[in-house]
């Protein structure tokens, strides 16, 4: 199982790859030219503030990426994911064929949704931190990422980190709690998405009005 730590982008190679690779330098925050994402792609869908759930997998979802153990709750806490979310992504350390090894496992063993797996996208990624603008076809500000360690989150973007506590092995119910947090984002979206509507519906009502 292969995965890495903040201070293997200082040996000059990256700190993980997808299915492209990236060419990356220490302080590098976008990908080389010709890789996976566009200036359109990161542009994102104006007016829809969550597109895609990040979420890292060792000691958040799982112990680590050798043994797989699943965090208590996980089950239930990946399928309000899948329900709930358009897009769900791994943002992870764990390189992408490790990393969907373990996810493959885990839905053989019921701690997986089947219809997830299919859907389950990758993040592929290099430097100091976890920049959001890898995420393909979204803007920084249409991604929430869920992660135990904040050292990997940009300052400028931690309005958009849902934080989790490292899981060690022992009982807890943080995926229930975090549940919880993702929740009222999506209600405040809701709400927001509602306001605009109203306010679309109010400026035509007076647009035919003056006509």
């Amino acid at each position: 199982m292969a995965s890495c730590r903040r201070g293997d982008v200082v040996l000059g190679r990256c700190c993980c790859v997808g299915a492209a690779l990236i060419t990356c330098r220490r302080g590098d925050l976008e990908p080389a030219p010709g890789g996976l994402f566009t200036s359109s792609q990161k542009a994102g869908v104006q007016g829809v503030s969550i597109k895609v759930l990040a979420l890292d997998l060792e000691r958040t979802l799982i112990d680590d990426a050798l043994s797989g153990r699943p965090r208590p709750g996980l089950l239930d806490f990946l399928a309000f994911c899948h329900e709930r979310f358009g897009r769900v992504a791994m943002f992870t350390t764990v390189e992408e064929v490790d990393a969907r090894d373990v996810m493959g496992e885990l839905e053989r063993r019921g701690y997986l949704p089947r219809e997830m797996l299919g859907r389950l996208e990758y993040v592929a990624w290099c430097g100091e931190h976890k920049d959001l603008h890898f995420v393909p076809g979204a803007a920084p500000s249409e991604v929430l990422l869920v992660d135990d360690d904040a050292g990997w989150v940009r300052p400028d973007q931690r309005a958009r980190w849902v934080p989790i506590a490292a899981w060690d092995g022992a009982p807890d119910g943080e995926l229930r709690r975090v549940r919880a947090v993702l929740e009222g984002w999506l209600a405040r979206d809701v709400g927001q998405h509602g306001e605009q509507a109203a306010s679309a519906d109010v400026g035509g009502h007076h647009a035919s009005l003056e006509s």
